[in-house]
């Protein structure tokens, strides 16, 4: 699958994003970890969130691929 190069500022808020997903689901678990709640604490807005993740099940996946690595 073809990666998308994003601008540096994209890359570090994607990485926030992954960041802060990764530490909610594992706190609180799937069922809390909430799309407004993260845009919320990263100071975006949700449509932001769906920019860099399609949905909360690609944003997981991608965490629990990465920690599976």
């Amino acid at each position: 699958m073809a990666r998308i190069t994003r601008p540096a500022t994209d890359q570090t808020l994607h990485a926030r994003i992954v960041e802060t997903a990764h530490a909610h689901l594992f706190t609180y678990g799937y069922n809390a970890l909430t799309m407004d709640d993260l845009a919320h604490e990263l100071g975006v807005s949700k449509k932001t969130l769906y920019v860099h993740f399609r949905s909360k099940d690609a944003l997981v996946e991608m965490i629990l691929d990465n920690f599976a690595a």
